[in-house]
């Protein structure tokens, strides 16, 4: 498992060879936030197909503004939805 600790971070740890299985990403962080990480994602066909979870208190959106994401929950989480939230993003299926 990998952290980040703001969008900047994790685009460049991604840059630097970083393949993770799944993104849990939260819309609000300092430097660059989870709408500006979720379009790098989907501006790179080698991040493209990485699952993302959105992961926010943020309710100031709509699903079409989060491109790329397969499930968005809301904060606070309750840990079973967010473990079927994992299952299903990276079940073969998803």
């Amino acid at each position: 498992m990998h952290s980040a600790t703001d969008g900047r971070d994790a685009l460049d740890r991604l840059e630097f060879g970083l393949k993770p299985g799944l993104i849990l990403l939260d819309l609000m962080m300092p430097k660059l936030n989870g709408f500006d990480v979720l379009q790098a994602l989907q501006s790179r066909p080698e991040w493209k197909s990485i699952p993302v979870v959105v992961v926010s208190a943020n309710r100031g959106y709509e699903a079409d503004d989060l491109v790329g994401a397969v499930s968005i929950l809301r904060k606070p989480v309750n840990v079973d939805r967010l473990l079927e939230a994992v299952q299903q993003a990276v079940s073969p299926a998803a």
